[in-house]
């Protein structure tokens, strides 16, 4: 401040009483500037966020140059969930699994035998429910029906079913044979022969435990490598053979358990792969993956195990 003689203030510096001293241009912008880059870096901030949800597209890039995540494409409606890409195929840019193609998936007007997706899966579900004490009224004319539609639409007599039946084949009486994993658990003769037994069990018919036990050891008279299944799995593969040949047909429950064997391979993740999609995947799952072949190869092999009142083959339908 001015000072005049004496060291007083300079008259030109006094303020009157009661005012205070502002502070000048040069000191209010020192004191503000940073308040005001604050409020400006966040209204820039909150700008550049809504421009990049409006204009941002999937496999683009955004407003401020960063790639955004791709996006998986949507499913066809004649697309199964199985061909969706994996979320590791598009990070390390690899290509999608396909489906087997030699699998044929039946169409929705169409009678199938199957146990997954045919007639099959109730016929074991209402014969196991029938021995075990459990029934209701029409049940036991429900199990002879189905077992004696499954005798009649085998292809030429033999131990073969066609995977599904046509409205135009269930007219004629003539199914036309389709490949697609007939010798696997879940759409050929393993499982439906399964059925059979346990519907000749729960009747006392001679002739379904005769067809089941015929289907199973006419398994035993062709390799291996020309059974129609994918892979060494319950499901589709080796395993779901095992397991239905398990305890009553040495033969083919030896030649089953030999070719999931041959499939080890411990460089993998879980020792086996599924080839059930056109690609081998390691799946560490009940199905399609290796717990199920554990399961299958510790009953073959006779592996100690704790005694419990149902079988965990019993959600196969086969116990």
């Amino acid at each position: 401040m001015p000072r005049a003689a004496g060291g007083r203030p300079h008259p030109a510096a006094r303020l009157p009483e009661g005012r205070h001293r502002r502070a000048g241009p040069h000191r209010l912008g020192e004191l503000t500037e940073p308040r005001r880059a604050f409020e400006r870096d966040r209204q820039n901030h909150q700008t550049r966020g809504r421009h990049r949800l409006r204009t941002c597209q999937p496999g683009g890039e955004s407003a401020d140059g960063n790639p955004s995540p791709p996006k998986p494409p949507r499913l066809r409606r004649d697309q199964h969930h199985s061909q969706r890409p994996r979320s590791s195929d598009l990070r390390h840019n690899r290509p999608a699994a396909r489906p087997q193609p030699k699998a044929t998936p039946p169409a929705w007007d169409t009678a199938s035998a199957e146990t997954t997706h045919g007639i099959a899966g109730p016929l074991a579900l209402l014969s196991i429910a029938k021995t075990a004490g459990w029934t209701v009224t029409g049940q036991a004319a429900a199990i002879r029906d189905a077992a004696h539609w499954l005798l009649d639409w085998r292809i030429n007599s033999t131990s073969c079913w066609p995977p599904h039946v046509t409205g135009e084949e269930l007219d004629t009486g003539v199914a036309s044979p389709v490949s697609g994993r007939r010798d696997a658990w879940c759409y050929g003769t393993p499982g439906i022969c399964r059925a059979l037994s346990l519907a000749g069990h729960a009747t006392g018919e001679p002739r379904l435990t005769e067809t089941s036990d015929a289907g199973i050891a006419s398994l035993a008279d062709r390799s291996t490598r020309d059974w129609d299944v994918t892979g060494p799995t319950l499901c589709h593969g080796h395993a779901g053979v095992l397991q239905c040949a398990a305890h009553s047909h040495a033969a083919t429950s030896g030649h089953a358990a030999a070719a999931v064997t041959m499939a080890f391979r411990p460089q993998h993740a879980f020792a086996f792969q599924h080839t059930g999609t056109g690609l081998p995947a390691d799946e560490p799952g009940f199905l399609t993956g290796a717990a199920g072949i554990a399961l299958a190869l510790a009953d073959h092999s006779g592996l100690p195990a704790a005694v419990v009142p149902t079988r965990w083959d019993a959600v196969l339908l086969l116990t």
